[in-house]
């Protein structure tokens, strides 16, 4: 089937290996070809009234058979979307299988149990923001702000 017209039509050539003999006979052939417009019957046997012929010894059977799996219907592209889903579930089947692995290696470094490696490295995929920090930080008032250079702040009010 040909979609359009041709971009660019260069007329027709066989590749042969250097040297070959075989050459100058297939030049010749298709020269002969071309004058006595056997390849211009073909060309518009192939290209143009292919579809509207039944052709070497199709019936009607094979024909509907065609029509039907040339449709795009969901039963002819089901396979698409069974070859998605399952490597959809084997990227998470994977990538459960790498974080589960990952919280075992974490718990033996950190010396704590896989149950609290596991839900902290969930806390911080999920949020973002490692476990909440022990530490605790204390208010110091301006007064006691050192800056920079060694000396407490006189100045603690900005002017707007």
């Amino acid at each position: 089937m040909k979609v359009g017209s041709n971009l660019d039509s260069k007329g027709y050539g066989i590749g042969t290996p250097l040297g070959s003999d075989m050459r100058d006979h297939i030049t010749l052939a298709v020269l002969e070809l071309s004058e006595n417009e056997e390849l211009q019957k073909l060309e518009k046997l192939w290209w143009y009234e292919k579809n509207d012929k039944v052709s070497c010894g199709e019936d009607s059977r094979t024909l509907k058979k065609q029509e039907a799996t040339s449709s795009l219907m969901l039963q002819n592209v089901a396979g698409i979307f069974y070859i998605l889903i399952g490597g959809l579930s084997l990227a998470l089947v994977m990538a459960t299988c790498e974080f589960l692995y990952k919280s075992k290696v974490e718990a033996r470094r950190r010396k704590t149990t896989f149950t609290n490696a596991v839900r902290s490295k969930a806390r911080l995929s999920i949020t973002g923001m490692p476990e909440r920090q022990t530490t605790s930080y204390t208010y110091a008032p301006t007064a006691q702000l050192i800056s920079l250079d060694g000396y407490a702040e006189a100045n603690t009010h900005t002017q707007v």
